[in-house]
């Protein structure tokens, strides 16, 4: 089975530019985008990301949620999914606040 719709989840940490700099320790942004591929879809976001005050300590992961029953997605998941099906793109941003356990201890190289 093809996926069209795609859901990139980055782990990132805010730069010093970014307006939260000092609240956000660090966050999960969740992009949809539908494309022919998932390597076309991650590249997008990558595109988009990179105009975004934000480092990413490791490598986005690419998921194909088509395959889950409508009923046993998560409403914020229901939520990316039907704004990029009437925007082109769908986003989501889950923030850890300054002092919270920080799950990149160290720089991906």
């Amino acid at each position: 089975m093809s996926c069209k719709l795609y859901r990139i989840r980055f782990a990132l940490r805010p730069t010093p530019q970014h307006p939260s700099y000092f609240e956000v320790q660090f966050c999960f942004l969740n992009v949809w985008l539908s494309d022919e591929s998932p390597e076309a879809a991650k590249a997008r976001a990558i595109a988009i990301l990179d105009q975004l005050p934000y480092e990413q300590p490791v490598q986005p992961e690419v998921f194909c949620d088509e395959h889950i029953p409508q009923a046993e997605k998560h409403e914020q998941t229901l939520f990316g999914e039907a704004m990029a099906n009437a925007l082109g793109i769908g986003l989501k941003l889950y923030v850890a606040e300054t002092g919270s356990p920080d799950p990149f201890p160290e720089k991906a190289p």
